[in-house]
């Protein structure tokens, strides 16, 4: 059972969540002037700190923020502030810490550039991602695509209305998940559980960062374990509908997620051998 914050870390202080004067939803939340990431926590330690604020910090100078020194040469006092955010709420298993970015109101002409922060934690049962028993049953969305573009790589808003719609979509097919297709119509992520991998034999293909698909830190890692684990991981293949075809198994991967696999693709039939010993791989990393 998911609950979520009693306190809210805003700007360096804290304050109760029901309770709480801020701007958080302020002009840069309705102008999409706001990058955020997902951190997985274990008790009070943060997995994977330094790649996911390098990877925010990539998002904040594509749209031209103001990088503080907490967010730069000084990130052991950001780490402080979110991990005392963890004990605050007494996030004592497992956790989902999301941290946002946003511009200060722009009316404010001078301070345009520089930004807020807020963070908040959901709790989880355990620190442990579970894989789903039964695969995942999937269509493919094809209304609106998504532009093949650097900041289609970011968690932003125009990439949450997209995935948004397409849940929609999925919805009214009766599928569990959909597929997302970039302006080529080749195939970058899923609406709902993250990057795609394919295995076919001893390799597995995933979307090249230029297709447009998101740079989850889950990305990275499961491509690093599925090199140790001695498959050859191919990124320059474009996923279209006929490699597919082809393909022996289809899993998913991200932060928020973990290891979720599909079972069926229209007519298309997946077995999941193979992703269960890199979900294996991935807890054992997450526990370390």
């Amino acid at each position: 059972m998911l609950e979520r914050s009693s306190q809210i870390l805003i700007n360096g202080k804290f304050f109760p969540k029901n309770n709480c004067e801020t701007n958080l939803f302020n002009s840069a939340f309705s102008n999409g002037e706001c990058v955020w990431e997902m951190f997985h926590t274990n008790a009070s330690k943060i997995l994977f700190f330094e790649s996911h604020i390098e990877r925010l910090c990539t998002a904040m100078k594509f749209f031209g923020m103001e990088i503080p020194s907490k967010f730069s040469r000084d990130r052991l006092l950001l780490k402080e502030e979110l991990t005392k955010l963890l004990v605050k709420n007494k996030t004592f298993k497992g956790g989902k810490l999301f941290l946002y970015v946003y511009k200060k109101d722009f009316e404010q002409k001078s301070i345009f550039n520089t930004i807020d922060y807020a963070s908040m934690v959901v709790q989880l049962s355990s620190p442990l991602y579970e894989i789903n028993k039964t695969g995942l049953t999937l269509s493919i969305y094809n209304e609106i695509t998504k532009p093949k573009n650097q900041l289609s790589n970011f968690q932003t808003h125009v990439d949450s209305i997209i995935k948004k719609m397409a849940i929609n979509y999925a919805q009214k097919e009766r599928v569990d998940d959909t597929l997302i297709l970039n302006s080529e119509n080749h195939i970058i992520e899923s609406a709902i559980h993250g990057n795609i991998f394919l295995v076919k034999d001893k390799t597995i293909l995933t979307p090249s960062l230029t297709e447009g698909c998101v740079n989850d830190v889950m990305r990275e890692n499961v491509i690093n374990i599925s090199k140790e684990l001695g498959y050859q991981v191919e990124e320059q293949t474009p996923i279209t509908q006929e490699v597919i075809q082809n393909i022996d198994e289809l899993f998913f991967a991200s932060t928020n997620c973990g290891i979720t696999w599909a079972s069926a693709l229209k007519n298309r039939r997946f077995y999941h051998s193979v992703v269960q010993n890199i979900f294996t791989k991935v807890n054992e990393i997450y526990m370390e």
